[in-house]
């Protein structure tokens, strides 16, 4: 089941860790995701570990995400529960999501700024 905490957990265990940082350049190829306020570099190994499980948090999200719904609305389940109320972690699934293949953003980022609530609309691939 998706909660805050496993989330920010697992995306805090696909961060770079700071002995994986040698002269200020990972140690891996990073994957690059470009978040809503900061933009990540992934551990590529944890981020694959994690596929299976990030792939179930998000099949608890509304069924509009399927075909691109606000990131505001990222913190419900399909039940219509809340599962978080910090947009921040709302992010850090996004950025999980993006960096596995399995959400990606609806429009280009210039954008944003002109949809409603000025924020992007994510889908579930």
């Amino acid at each position: 089941m998706i909660s805050s905490e496993k989330v920010s957990e697992i995306f805090g265990n696909c961060l770079f860790k700071d002995n994986e940082i040698i002269d200020g350049k990972p140690t891996v190829e990073p994957i690059y995701v470009e978040g809503i306020t900061l933009n990540f570099g992934l551990h590529p190994e944890r981020v694959n570990q994690y596929s299976e499980e990030i792939g179930k948090f998000i099949s608890e999200l509304p069924e509009p995400f399927k075909n691109g719904w606000s990131f505001l609305n990222l913190c419900q389940t399909k039940d219509g529960e809340q599962w978080t109320g910090i947009h921040k972690v709302c992010e850090e699934l996004m950025v999980l999501g993006i960096a596995t293949n399995k959400m990606k953003y609806c429009s280009p980022k210039e954008i944003e700024g002109k949809l409603p609530g000025g924020v992007p609309y994510i889908q579930v691939i």
